[in-house]
């Protein structure tokens, strides 16, 4: 037996003189717990396994599927990648980094020579200083244009046998592994390929470290590190926190996080919260909103609908209705004829321009299925609400003043959702004033409107059946607790990206991050950028409010480099720029509703999974005929789109409806889920 396991154990300590070697070879030994004493004498080693049976067979086992995996990759070194921005590098990072040493051959920390005031103010030397001074020997970190693109580690290694492990946090490694370069490490440890061909993701176990009472965190970090607040970053606290202290690095380190808590206090101590005036998205048609579309809700507004949502509670204030995805009209009846708003001026003046049936059917004449849809509509509610008396009329309409808001479903005309019947469903009454502005609601207009025609018994048209809401039942979720603290947890976490209250806007967070982007370019040119100008320019981009010209410009901004700067980025794209900074927000209630929808049940489709396949195969047709069209604005467009679907859970997340509709506070809000990203993907197609 002895004879048996030196055979064994002989290759490998022969092995061992190779770096790599020994450190597989001790890797296997720390896995299963050996004695460090037994390390590095043969005999004593052998001695001990033949002592320990459960642990020899475990040592068999090991060797066995070491030697499988090197024969079957040829990959003769796996390299580890730590990448960050690390501003700090704190001692949760260190622990991470030397979890990864555990787990890899070689291992590298890399990061950035970016150096951007007030979020990153470290350059690459004033990283490696700190980190080499907590522990980390300096050839072990390698600087990189991406942190995360280790292409100067990787030129020191044989290209076609050397491996590479990227680790991240549970949310980053889950989206990587959705691209074609990265794939999952734990799917593919047994066949590992080489790094020019693919990176492996790997999940890092979450590391508590705490200072005093307080988890260890970038925040963390900076709060002691800033003269500004309390307690005072002291050479005591330093020590405790990073496990050094060196004068010059305390010294660095307290001046700059000082200098940027001051610089934060000249933007917060600007105000133009009475000054702008935000665009309401909707125009004529008083349109339902996504919670991350209405600016004016707080971050504890956002924290109750998402508690509320995952709670079953949304129907506080009135009942959920099911949001369908047929085409939509606004009508309404004025003078005894019914009448139909397009747009914003139809609404205006109780109706006066808006079109009548033979206009409608004008309007959509040559269009094919949509034309039928529209124009037999038309016919049908004219018909039915023709039947009414004029009191029963005015009630809902006030004679061209209030416009019901209907969804039309005619199958040949179908949209994501096939609902295989024709009908027409309302929504609810809207008054407007002379200006086409909302002034008012008809409060439970769609009910009492489809239950009056029914009274009459024309609810049952040639062509259309006339139904009222579809009210729905939104249950508990099942797994409330863990789902409303992940999900408030992400919210508070943009929340304090900017130190801002549960009081504070949405508004404030969109003008936070254009106050960041305008202050930070003004620093990098060395110009102290006076309140008039950052006021002028924040309302100009983030509120398209453009009081403040290139006039004006000219005339305040004395440095002619920030007004080069300025000039040039006057001309940029600043809704997109906006779509890009909420793009958080969006993701995170897309992941909301989605997982609100998924539990709910009665929604209007005739055959709910025949729907929802018919939706998974439109999205997949779609997908493939962009890809093969090859138009470049599409292939940019699809790409965005499937992140944002990726991001909720896939096709998983499809459900037969476009989402519900619900009240807070008195306003209309909707949670749509996985379907405005299909919505968008779909209609790449059809234009």
């Amino acid at each position: 037996m002895e004879k048996f396991i030196a055979e064994l154990i002989e290759p490998l300590l022969v092995e061992s003189k190779i770096k790599s070697e020994s450190s597989k070879l001790k890797k296997l030994l720390s896995k299963l717990k050996i004695p460090k004493s037994f390390w590095d004498n043969q005999q004593k080693l052998i001695h001990y396994l033949q002592s320990n049976p459960v642990i020899l067979t475990q040592f068999l086992k090991l060797v066995g599927e070491s030697k499988v995996v090197n024969e079957a990759t040829e990959i003769k070194k796996v390299v580890g990648i730590y990448g960050g921005r690390f501003q700090p590098f704190g001692p949760h990072h260190k622990k991470t980094f030397e979890w990864l040493e555990k787990q890899v051959d070689d291992a590298y920390i890399t990061t950035s020579d970016i150096k951007k005031p007030p979020k990153w103010p470290f350059n690459y030397k004033e990283k490696v200083r700190h980190m080499t001074k907590m522990g980390i020997p300096s050839n072990k970190i390698i600087k990189e244009k991406t942190p995360y693109v280790a292409s100067n580690t990787l030129k020191k290694f044989d290209k076609d046998s050397t491996a590479v492990i990227y680790i991240f946090g549970a949310k980053d490694a889950g989206r990587l592994t959705s691209g074609k370069y990265f794939q999952d490490y734990k799917k593919n440890k047994n066949n590992l390929e080489p790094a020019w061909k693919h990176g492996y993701v790997l999940t890092a176990p979450h590391v508590s470290v705490k200072v005093g009472s307080k988890e260890i965190s970038g925040t963390v970090m900076r709060n002691l590190l800033d003269p500004n607040t309390d307690p005072k970053p002291t050479p005591k606290l330093f020590k405790q926190a990073f496990d050094y202290f060196d004068k010059g690095i305390f010294k660095m380190m307290v001046n700059k996080f000082g200098k940027l808590s001051e610089d934060k206090g000249l933007l917060d101590r600007i105000d133009i919260s009475k000054e702008i005036n935000l665009i309401a998205e909707g125009g004529a048609y008083g349109h339902m909103s996504h919670p991350f579309d209405d600016k004016d809700l707080t971050f504890k507004d956002l924290k109750n609908i998402i508690e509320m949502g995952l709670g079953g509670q949304l129907s506080r204030e009135d009942n959920v209705s099911e949001k369908l995805d047929g085409q939509n009209l606004m009508i309404s009846w004025r003078d005894g004829n019914l009448i139909a708003a397009r747009n914003k001026g139809h609404l205006k003046n109780a109706g006066k321009t808006a079109l009548d049936t033979n206009g409608i059917i004008s309007k959509f004449s040559g269009r094919g299925d949509i034309a039928d849809a529209f124009g037999f509509a038309m016919k049908d509610l004219e018909k039915a609400i023709s039947s009414l008396s004029d009191k029963q009329r005015d009630k809902i309409f006030m004679q061209g003043k209030a416009f019901m808001n209907l969804e039309v479903m005619w199958p040949k005309s179908a949209n994501v959702i096939n609902y295989d019947k024709a009908e027409i469903v309302f929504h609810g009454a809207l008054e407007y004033d002379d200006s086409g502005t909302v002034v008012g609601e008809v409060k439970g207009s769609g009910r009492i409107l489809q239950g009056m025609i029914q009274q009459v018994n024309q609810h049952i048209q040639k062509h259309y059946k006339i139904g009222k809401p579809v009210f729905l039942e939104v249950p508990k979720n099942q797994d409330f607790g863990a789902k409303k603290k992940g999900f408030i947890s992400r919210l508070s976490k943009l929340q304090k990206h900017y130190a801002l209250k549960d009081t504070d806007t949405l508004s404030m967070y969109h003008q936070s991050f254009w106050e960041e982007f305008i202050f930070n370019a003004s620093k990098q040119f060395s110009y102290k950028i006076p309140t008039k100008v950052l006021k002028g320019l924040v309302k100009r981009w983030a509120f398209f409010d453009k009081k403040y010209g290139v006039r004006n410009m000219k005339k305040d901004i004395k440095n002619e480099d920030f007004l080069d700067w300025t000039l040039s980025t006057d001309k940029e794209d600043h809704s997109k720029m906006v779509k890009e900074n909420i793009k958080p927000f969006e993701i995170l209630f897309f992941e909301v509703g989605a997982e609100i929808l998924k539990n709910i049940t009665g929604y209007m489709a005739a055959n709910p999974d025949e729907a929802i396949q018919k939706v998974r195969k439109s999205v997949k047709k779609a997908i493939s005929d962009v890809r093969r069209g090859g138009d470049v604005k599409k292939l940019g467009t699809l790409k965005a789109q499937l992140d944002k679907l990726n991001a909720i859970g896939g096709l998983d997340a499809v459900v037969p409806s476009e989402g519900i509709v619900f009240k807070y506070k008195g306003n209309t809000y909707k949670f749509t889920g996985a379907f405005a990203p299909i919505n968008q993907i779909t209609g790449l197609i059809d234009f």
